[in-house]
Formats: C-alpha cells, sequence, structure tokens
C-alpha cells in the first residue's frame, strides 16, 4: 500500500491509499483527514477522520472502500513518508470501517463505537 499525503484546496492535510497519479488526476482510495488537537494535558493528539464514512455506502460495496479522484491542480502533494505509526492508525480505521456490523433493526447509521 502506497500512502499519499497532500494538501486539498480548503486547507486539510489529507492521506489516503494512492492507487493512480497522473499529470492531471490523483486517485485515492479511501481518504482521511489528518486532525491535530490540544488535549487538556497539553500534549497534541493526531487522529484521522474519514471524509467519507463506509457506513455511507451501500451494504454490498462497503468492504472495497471509496475512491476519489482529485485534480492534481487543486492539491498540493506532499513528498514525504508519513510515519509507521500514521499508516498504522490509518488501516485501523479503514479496518474498522469495513469490517461488516450486525444489522441493528433501526434505520440510524452508526458511525462510531457506543
Amino acid at each position: 500500500m502506497k500512502i499519499i499525503t497532500f494538501i486539498d484546496s480548503i486547507g486539510r492535510t489529507i492521506v489516503g491509499e494512492e492507487i493512480n497519479r497522473t499529470d492531471t488526476v490523483a486517485v485515492v482510495k479511501n481518504p482521511a483527514m489528518i486532525s491535530v488537537n490540544q488535549a487538556q494535558n497539553g500534549q497534541l493528539q493526531v487522529q484521522l477522520i474519514p471524509l467519507f464514512f463506509s457506513e455511507f455506502v451501500v451494504e454490498h460495496l462497503r468492504s472495497e472502500g471509496s475512491t476519489w479522484h482529485y485534480n492534481t491542480n487543486n492539491i498540493t502533494l506532499g513528498d514525504v513518508q508519513v510515519d509507521a505509526r500514521l499508516v498504522e492508525q490509518y488501516t485501523r480505521v479503514f479496518n474498522f470501517a469495513t469490517t461488516p456490523q450486525a444489522p441493528t433493526g433501526d434505520s440510524v447509521i452508526k458511525l462510531f463505537d457506543e
């Protein structure tokens, strides 16, 4: 898996699995925004937030993830290799997101653990 890092047109730092890249388009599977927040103790916390939740995809296609085409004129590509810990977090986020959930019987889409 090759991870791509870029800044989108509204300033979000995005990571995702690079599927293909040409001079005009970067194809990215399961893009996620890097969110950095300061905790109560002053430490910085890094969290990955999917740009599109798998729960919004029809159930039989969820395990495939979502693929997005970014115009390379509208993003700033990073020439970095992200730390292994961030790759691990990315993998956990999307492995969890694509694990089939037991039907709940109600129509509410649950995005997070209870």
